[in-house]
């Protein structure tokens, strides 16, 4: 049974996931500089974490060898100096997701507004307002609290059975 309930178990889809898939991208042009950004800060971010266990090690190698030297205090302000930093790129880094996101739900909800208003009365008269409201409203609530990831996982979502607007 699905997240949703058994009413909303068949899901026939009007358009298919390749029109779907292009609607997304279009949807995610916009973005396209953030993007490229964050996929940047994340790189940065990754071998910035990567490194400092790799500190870790020499220091606890150092303290094993009972040398006393000003290499050992370098290990350990690199260490705190790497740590601050990647603080920094990972709050960066959620900052701007957080405005994609926010935007793009945003600009999600608009066009689900219009697509409904925009359909013909026999969409409504097929479908339950209940339904379609608990639909609209959960996904872009999924995609607006998606704090993990920024993956938009529709496993329940079907806009496919919302009329176009065209």
């Amino acid at each position: 049974m699905s997240r949703h309930g058994a009413m909303l178990e068949d899901k026939s889809r009007i358009r298919p996931t390749k029109v779907l898939l292009a609607i997304l991208w279009n949807d995610l042009k916009e973005y396209k500089n953030k993007l490229i950004i964050i996929s940047i800060i994340i790189l940065i971010y990754t071998l910035a974490a990567t490194y400092q266990p790799i500190l870790i090690r020499d220091a606890i190698g150092l303290l094993q060898d009972d040398v006393a030297s000003s290499r050992f205090n370098n290990i350990i302000v690199a260490f705190f100096v790497l740590s601050i930093f990647v603080w920094f790129t990972q709050s960066l880094n959620t900052w701007i997701m957080v405005d994609v996101r926010t935007r793009l739900v945003d600009q999600l909800r608009r066009k689900t507004f219009k697509a409904l208003t925009n359909s013909d009365m026999s969409y409504h008269h097929k479908n339950q307002s209940g339904n379609i409201t608990n639909r609209v409203v959960s996904d872009t609530t999924e995609i607006a609290a998606d704090r993990k990831s920024t993956r938009l996982n529709s496993s329940h979502t079907d806009i496919s059975r919302m009329p176009s607007s065209a």
